[in-house]
């Protein structure tokens, strides 16, 4: 039975992240069924899993993904109700229930487990919860056990605490909601009294709400305390026109020698790319993970980003991508249109800089020396 140790550590190239992990096992055709165990969930740890094309395409197969989540703590209103509306849309293929604690002890396992078709599988055991610090951003380490039909692990422990616990997992109820709204009440006054006064949405979410829970995961989310970049001179960086490729040119194109020296990341690959938008207010927004496309027709690769959505293309002048690596697959950004600060600084910085492979100019540097060429960079 091969074994894996783990250390999710976002400074390392070679990491493996708990989220691209579950991604992969959404991807694996043979996979029939994943089941998991997590003592606490935020709405943005859900989306990562069950908000990804990944999960979209598993469901469409007809599989089954089948969660248990704790209310002990973190777990909140707004993650239970996104989680609820997701089981609605995906009705008997997500599966979700909360586990009611009736002990005075905390309930803190994470736990998953995938069988395919030929009854082989996978165990993962670590320290993530269903969280954004938990699948990524924090130093973490999960241990993954791959066997086969011949050699499955004894998986009876699980299976007992499923069945004397019973009583206790239950379906997202009006109970359970409400011990979620006490967490994220609990949460927001640890946060100091601007997060305490923001409200939380009582009652069965709507279609429309459900939207609202996945874009405030994914898109319009301010920098978390999870993740706080500190600014490094030797900071990885990309600097980057970005060419009109049709009419949604915010699908930035890449070369492929950039996606593998700078975005370190495969195209269809369960590898994901975190970006954090730096508006002109200096707020942080955490996009939604993305994957890397490869473009049918000129084999291009493809990233999303959420900058200058509806505005259109600057003829003649390029937009420039400014990127500083903070974590593995993980970048703050600013897109700077001609005319705006720093847009001279980084054309002429792209000017007097090597390209990375074919297209238009990109080039991978520091923070140092992107800072020499633009004194005010902001990332």
């Amino acid at each position: 039975m091969p074994y894996e140790l783990r250390i999710q550590d976002p400074s390392s190239a070679l990491t493996r992240y708990l989220d691209e992990e579950v991604i992969a096992l959404l991807r694996d055709t043979d996979v029939t069924v994943i089941e998991g165990i997590f003592a606490f969930a935020t709405v943005r740890g859900a989306a990562a899993i069950v908000a990804d094309p990944a999960f979209q395409e598993y469901s469409d197969r007809g599989r089954v993904l089948r969660l248990i989540l704790g209310l002990d703590a973190i777990t909140d209103r707004v993650a239970l109700e996104f989680v609820a509306e997701a089981q609605r849309r995906h009705a008997g293929r997500l599966e979700v229930k909360v586990y009611k604690n009736p002990r005075a002890g905390l309930f803190h396992p994470k736990l998953l487990r995938a069988k395919r078709s030929d009854e082989s599988g996978l165990l993962i055991v670590g320290s993530g919860n269903l969280t954004p610090g938990g699948l990524r951003s924090n130093l973490e380490a999960y241990s993954v056990y791959r066997f086969d039909a011949s050699d499955t692990p004894d998986q009876s422990e699980w299976d007992r605490f499923l069945a004397e616990h019973k009583d206790d997992i239950t379906d997202i109820d009006d109970d359970a909601l409400e011990r979620g709204e006490r967490n994220g009440e609990r949460v927001a006054a640890s946060r100091g009294a601007a997060r305490a006064g923001r409200a939380r949405p009582r009652g069965r979410v709507h279609a429309e709400e459900a939207e609202e829970a996945v874009a405030a995961a994914t898109e319009e989310s301010a920098l978390p305390e999870e993740v706080a970049p500190a600014a490094a001179n030797d900071d990885r960086m990309l600097v980057a026109e970005v060419p009109k490729a049709g009419g949604r040119w915010q699908q930035v194109h890449f070369n492929e020698d950039v996606t593998r020296l700078y975005f370190r990341a495969a195209a269809h690959s369960s590898d994901r790319v975190v970006l954090y938008r730096l508006e002109p207010s200096g707020r942080l927004v955490r996009e939604a993970a993305r994957p890397v496309i490869l473009s049918g027709t000129n084999l291009n690769h493809r990233i999303e980003f959420g900058s200058h959505r509806g505005v259109a293309y600057p003829d003649p002048r390029r937009p420039i991508l400014v990127l500083r690596e903070i974590g593995l697959r993980t970048h703050t950004y600013v897109m700077l249109m001609p005319g705006e600060p720093g847009y001279t600084e980084m054309e002429g910085f792209l000017s007097s800089h090597r390209s990375v492979g074919r297209g238009t100019r990109r080039v991978i540097s520091n923070r140092s020396e992107v800072a020499r060429s633009w004194p005010g960079l902001p990332l």
